[in-house]
């Protein structure tokens, strides 16, 4: 299913076609209409929740992926003043250090913190930025899959997030290669030069450990590395263990995981990530979880599937309710 603003529904077209060539059944819905239907107009995340329960125990045919195709914002009726971005809201929840978005909420029917349906969501604010993100997916699924991994630890500061990588590291197969980028030898600059390369030399899965903000890996990459990334035959899977980078809500500011979406010439295929701030050895955990899965699991797992199956691994609410996919839940690791 995907439900999606109508300033956006031409715009997806390809990603439609391609899922409907591959099997897939596809329902567009306008999140207008859930609206009417389900809050009597009312713009609310309530309406969408309440719809997809619906859906998943009425339809003869039960959804089982769910793409939100729209940014939401934590201003969504424009206080700030910095313009209209919530199209297809999110549910602001609090956690032990924050308030931030849930997407995972809008699926979990039962209150255990994991949703029900896969869920992702392309965070896009124009049509263009949707033409451009569906395209970016579609391309990724005629190219060529990279048999190289990249794995980035930040500095051990407070914690050993090069230890973190090394438990990784044993659940890579012996078949693909790893790259590894320890900050803790590297000066700030050469860490992030050797990153570029690495990303842009075409990278299954990206996955940095360590410290990060709402718009950066601590030192290494921010806002303007990511747009400015140039591996678009072979996008990455990003997989981000740290605080922030799917914080996608703010109305000023894109996060991380945004701009790796955004970026034109490269980037990322989807990204992992959180919207809130949790403690990395819960984040370890749920990292060493996706892993089994990916390499163990069937090949015909769906990212959406991998990724809420990896939350069951972790008793941490924070963990389960923040970490969100930016991307087609339906898309297949290349």
């Amino acid at each position: 299913m995907i439900i999606t603003h109508r300033d956006f529904a031409a715009s997806i077209g390809s990603l439609k076609s391609l899922r409907l060539s591959q099997g897939l059944s596809v329902a567009v819905v306008d999140v207008e209409d859930v609206f009417d239907e389900f809050s009597y107009g009312d713009k609310t995340p309530q309406a969408i929740k309440d719809f997809l329960a619906y859906a998943k125990s009425s339809w003869k045919k039960a959804p089982r992926y769910v793409l939100l195709v729209g940014d939401a914002s934590l201003d969504p009726k424009d206080y700030l003043g910095y313009g209209d971005s919530d199209f297809v809201p999110t549910k602001l929840i609090d956690t032990q250090f924050t308030e931030t978005a849930s997407d995972s909420w809008l699926a979990d029917f039962n209150g255990d913190g994991i949703e029900d349906l896969a869920v992702g969501r392309l965070p896009v604010r124009t049509a263009q930025e949707a033409s451009a993100m569906a395209g970016k997916i579609v391309s990724y699924e005629s190219a060529s899959g990279s048999e190289s991994m990249l794995l980035v630890a930040d500095r051990n500061d407070g914690y050993s997030f090069e230890s973190a990588n090394s438990a990784l590291r044993q659940l890579i197969p012996p078949g693909l290669r790893i790259e590894e980028l320890d900050r803790g030898s590297l000066d700030d600059a050469t860490a992030k030069s050797l990153l570029i390369q690495a990303v842009n030399r075409g990278q299954k899965i990206v996955n940095y450990t360590g410290h990060g903000s709402i718009d950066n890996w601590r030192g290494i990459l921010r806002n303007e590395d990511a747009l400015g990334l140039t591996n678009a035959d072979h996008l990455s899977l990003f997989i981000t263990m740290t605080c922030l980078n799917g914080y996608y809500q703010d109305p000023v500011m894109d996060s991380l995981g945004e701009s790796l979406m955004k970026a034109s010439r490269g980037g990322a295929v989807a990204v992992w990530s959180s919207s809130g701030l949790t403690m990395p050895d819960n984040q370890s955990l749920l990292n060493q979880q996706l892993y089994r899965l990916l390499f163990n699991g069937s090949a015909a797992d769906r990212l959406g599937d991998l990724t809420m199956r990896a939350k069951s691994a972790i008793t941490d609410p924070d963990v389960r309710r923040t970490w969100t996919l930016l991307g087609d839940p339906t898309t297949r690791l290349k």
